[in-house]
């Protein structure tokens, strides 16, 4: 067991919840139970967001986070090495003819969803697309399903990336640049966009600076501390963006307020392997057009069908 995986099952919120069963799941999610898990207003799509991820073994973490921590391996990732790597993309993208009249924003939310590595990471607006992600696949892999509420820094939680040329965090790796506690904040970066595959996710996308250890985080391990006496450990500071690479408060109990230190709260819940086939029959007789084909629009593979059909049509109409 890796360390997110100890991590998220340790944070996981099911117990509270008295989710046992996959019928248990269904009913909290539909029900929107998710409203009372904090001591402020909660609302899908307007200040919470959610993501599903087929293994619970994997990190709540951007694709781009990902591909920079496996070319420097045992080196841990910094804020600089990720703001090198997308001014190299961006560049490179412009260069091959992709993102004109794009701000880099615009281009970055157009890549993240084709497959290029970005530091954007992708969430739903409600929690029955997210539910697909964590049971489609890895069918014998328990998955998690997380519940992200950005905090954005005081001034608003919400980056409008089709509005400026420049990134708004660019010049900001030391945290004094244009975007506020640029380091420690994550951000919603809604999209206007029109690609399919977006609306049919119900997909936003959450952003923000890489997550490291500030002063009044910890991110508890609450197993086997490492001096073997059974108290407890906290993350390794270095494995602490493998576990998020945004700076989330996974939170077991109701508070208040959120916590400012962190730049979001989130909660997880456990999705066993063993209720992936069940809910996926549940989502299906919920809303019969999440399915992989609508999810993942083959609009390239589709072209000649489409033409086809038009002919087709021509044919039918002179008939008559």
């Amino acid at each position: 067991m890796n360390v997110s995986e100890s991590f998220f099952r340790e944070r996981s919120i099911n117990n509270k919840c008295e989710i046992e069963s996959a019928e248990d799941l269904w009913k909290w999610l539909t029900e929107s139970r998710y409203c009372g898990l904090a001591g402020w207003r909660l609302d899908s799509g307007q200040n919470l967001f959610f993501r599903g991820q087929a293994s619970i073994g994997f990190g709540l973490t951007s694709s781009l986070y990902r591909q920079c921590r496996s070319f420097r391996r045992e080196k841990r990732v910094k804020e600089e090495d990720l703001g090198r790597a997308e001014s190299a993309i961006i560049s490179e993208m412009r260069r091959q003819g992709i993102g004109r009249r794009m701000t880099d924003g615009q281009l970055l939310m157009v890549l993240q969803h084709h497959g290029i590595p970005t530091r954007l990471l992708d969430v739903c607006g409600s929690p029955f697309e997210s539910l697909f992600f964590a049971t489609n696949e890895l069918h014998r892999r328990d998955g998690c399903l997380f519940l992200i509420y950005p905090h954005g820094d005081r001034e608003g939680n919400t980056l409008k990336l089709w509005g400026n040329e420049a990134l708004p965090w660019v010049d900001s790796f030391g945290g004094g640049g244009p975007v506020p506690q640029w380091t420690s904040a994550v951000y919603l970066a809604p999209h206007k966009s029109l690609d399919p595959r977006m609306h049919a996710q119900n997909g936003q996308f959450l952003v923000g600076g890489l997550s490291r250890v500030y002063s009044g985080q910890k991110m508890r391990l609450l197993g086997v501390s490492p001096d073997q006496s059974g108290g407890e450990s906290r993350v390794p500071v270095e494995l602490v963006p493998d576990v998020s690479s945004l700076n989330l408060n996974f939170l077991k109990i109701q508070t208040r307020e959120p916590n400012f230190r962190w730049g979001g709260t989130a909660w997880v819940l456990v999705v066993k392997a063993e209720w992936k086939e069940d809910l996926m029959e549940k989502l299906q007789c919920h809303d019969p057009e999440i399915s992989p084909d609508t999810m993942y629009p083959p609009l390239g593979e589709v072209s000649r069908l489409a033409r086809f059909v038009v002919d087709r049509e021509l044919v039918s109409n002179e008939k008559n």
